[in-house]
């Protein structure tokens, strides 16, 4: 069940491509079914489709109760699934917490609107302004661009299910 879970379940390993060989190493780590795996860099050599099918794979054990120790240097991915982070440098650890705790810029606000009209932007930015704050960045709000991989491809017909949800979505 697992090796068709992550693909080509009837082939020699030697015969698979690197991003396929990470797709059975993770098939091996999940065979006894542990409460807890330690994965070093599982979406490594993985097209977006792939990587994006073993993130939501990581996610879907976390629902499961499982606890999941990922070691990458690959940092959307990490901050795509993890709930906790730790930053190593040199040994040592430098930085420790929840993801947002971590990311959060306590000086800085960002508002996001849709549908705000020129008018109605312009009115925002006087009031921020007579009440001190100084803007610093103000532009429109910005996709992944794996999200608009997945959003023009996942028509294609291939059968394949990808996640729908938008950049701004809680991912647990």
């Amino acid at each position: 069940m697992l090796a068709e879970r992550v693909g080509h379940a009837n082939r020699r390993i030697g015969q698979l491509s690197k991003g396929y060989k990470q797709r059975v190493g993770l098939a091996g780590a999940m065979i006894h079914d542990p409460p807890v795996l330690v994965l070093d860099e599982p979406t490594s050599g993985l097209d977006p489709i792939s990587s994006r099918q073993i993130k939501d794979l990581i996610l879907e054990l976390k629902q499961r109760g499982k606890t999941v120790l990922l070691s990458s240097h690959l940092l959307a991915d990490v901050q795509d699934v993890c709930d906790r982070i730790a930053i190593l440098h040199q040994g040592q650890t430098k930085v420790y917490g929840a993801v947002r705790d971590i990311l959060v810029k306590r000086d800085s606000v960002s508002l996001t609107f849709k549908d705000l009209s020129d008018a109605a932007r312009k009115k925002i930015e006087d009031l921020a302004k007579a009440e001190g704050a100084q803007i610093t960045h103000c532009e429109n709000t910005l996709e992944t661009l794996e999200d608009v991989f997945l959003r023009t491809v996942q028509d294609s017909g291939d059968g394949l299910k990808y996640d729908k949800r938008g950049p701004d979505e809680k991912k647990s």
